[in-house]
């Protein structure tokens, strides 16, 4: 291979074995080569040096080249961190000495160590921890290995902790292998029996996983799910699938070419505006179509302007297509809104899902769109969101959910058949938690103390009546009515609690 100077200059930086003096090339890991061959400036070649390498010193060419061969070998999983740990050359190994080269460093066992400790960590919390809920994806790295990653989401002493784990994917991607992948991290993690849901998108095949082969309730991303809104909604919008088309193409040639961005900057300053630069459409990137056409509405003035005076520039937006961004932005807004709400980390999500929900489609019942293509787009937007996520308010793990957040309870629901339904289940769920645990503590924890003194006393026996008449009302505590008095006192406390903040 023939590399420039410069090429040469990034490549010793990174490979410190190949060393440069008097115009040849040496081996700084072995005295044996002295000269390799020529070292030329404008076009080096090293092909000696690296035979050499490989021939003398493979493991070496492993442990250092491995970061520039593939990029996947940079991925630091959760499932590998406990195995061994891989040697790197170190950077500072001299480059100017042939007879006197520096011994490699030890391997940096001191992070594997520390990961290992946090690995054993986690494991000794899960073993604490009685339920967990999980999330999981598979994607596909920049050297096409697809991979499978897994979120358990826990709280332990209070805090919420999220471990991720990775595994290579080698077989199909059918709902059976991804089955047995997930199984093999479930297992190894200890948390197969603790699984309350898995959240995942809505493909096919790891929902077979999740359903049928794991026999765990699947839960769907309502991220991922109003992205899918959005992209059906617009395509079916012919109108403005054309205006995005031509943002695009915009957005491209000012990405491409440094005259356009250049006069681009020009405008900006002569207008007195923000240098702001255009932003592309990713397909992948939730939201992308908004951010793209609302930077577009940002730098109207100047990009308008620099089109008009490129020689080579695409066509621009006409008055028309830019009242139809202005139309559909107020519309594609309260997804972004939502997504942002429901992408958060810190807090639990879930029992958001069914208020956000009915905010969304009020907010886009109250939106007006001024142009025809605005108002197909509404109408496929409210469609679309009906149809994919309108179904949550009956999903027992989010309506449960929703229910016993105190700041939502039953106000949360769009229809009171729903919150009445969800009551009943928490009511027959918890009837069963105490028929299950039922003991003398738990129903008669309300006892009148005895002294033993007392009970020789004569008097006592004016309090015989009454004990007995205690006694057999403490026996109709059944399950069901400390259930009823349970939601009671919560209601109770809700409200109590709304009144103290206002």
């Amino acid at each position: 291979m023939v590399w420039s100077e410069s090429q040469w200059i990034e490549f010793k930086e990174k490979y410190p074995w190949i060393v440069s003096a008097d115009g040849k090339l040496g081996c700084n890991i072995c005295s044996s080569i002295t000269c390799l061959g020529a070292s030329k400036k404008e076009r080096l070649r090293i092909s000696n040096e690296w035979n050499h390498l490989k021939r003398k010193h493979p493991l070496t060419l492993n442990m250092a080249f491995v970061n520039e061969d593939d990029p996947d070998s940079e991925l630091l999983t959760v499932t590998n961190l406990t195995g061994p740990s891989t040697s790197s050359i170190s950077s500072s190994l001299p480059n100017n000495d042939l007879t006197t080269p520096e011994p490699l460093l030890e391997p940096p066992v001191k992070r594997q160590r520390q990961l290992r400790l946090y690995v054993s960590k986690l494991k000794g919390m899960l073993k604490t921890v009685l339920n967990v809920s999980v999330t999981t994806d598979m994607w596909t790295s920049d050297s096409n290995n697809a991979y499978i990653t897994v979120t358990c989401h826990f709280i332990f002493d209070d805090i919420l902790y999220s471990p991720v784990a990775t595994r290579e994917v080698h077989d199909s991607h059918t709902g059976e292998h991804i089955a047995a992948s997930l199984s093999l991290i479930f297992n190894e993690w200890e948390i197969g029996n603790k699984i309350v849901t898995v959240v995942s998108d809505n493909g096919a095949n790891i929902k077979n996983a999740i359903n049928q082969h794991l026999k765990k309730h699947q839960h769907p991303c309502v991220a991922h799910t109003l992205n899918l809104s959005v992209i059906e909604a617009i395509n079916n919008n012919n109108e403005l699938s054309h205006v995005i088309q031509t943002c695009k193409t915009i957005v491209g040639h000012f990405k491409h070419s440094t005259s356009a961005t250049e006069k681009l900057k020009m405008y900006q300053n002569q207008m007195g505006l923000p240098q702001l630069k255009v932003k592309q459409d990713v397909s992948t990137r939730w939201n992308s179509k908004l951010i793209l056409m609302e930077r577009l509405l940002q730098i109207k003035d100047p990009l308008s302007a620099a089109i008009n005076s490129l020689p080579r520039a695409p066509n621009g937006l006409t008055a028309l297509e830019w009242e139809l961004i202005e139309d559909c932005i107020p519309l594609l807004k309260p997804f972004e809104s939502m997504t942002t709400e429901l992408s958060g980390e810190k807090y639990p999500t879930l029992s958001m899902f069914i208020p956000l929900i009915r905010g969304l489609q009020f907010t886009l019942g109250n939106i007006k769109p001024k142009t025809n293509s605005g108002r197909l787009l509404k109408t496929a937007l409210s469609n679309s969101v009906s149809r994919r996520l309108g179904s949550l308010e009956g999903d027992k793990t989010s309506s449960k959910s929703t229910f016993i957040d105190p700041r939502l309870k039953k106000t949360a629901f769009g229809l009171v058949e729903n919150a009445n339904q969800v009551q009943k289940w928490i009511e027959e769920e918890l009837c069963a938690m105490i028929s299950e645990n039922t003991n003398e503590d738990l129903i008669n924890n309300v006892t009148i103390p005895h002294d033993d003194t007392s009970i020789q006393d004569q008097t006592s026996s004016l309090w015989k009546h009454f004990d007995t008449k205690v006694a057999q009302v403490k026996t109709t505590a059944t399950p069901s009515v400390m259930v009823t008095l349970m939601m009671r006192q919560v209601q109770i406390w809700t409200k109590i609690e709304e009144e103290k903040r206002c």
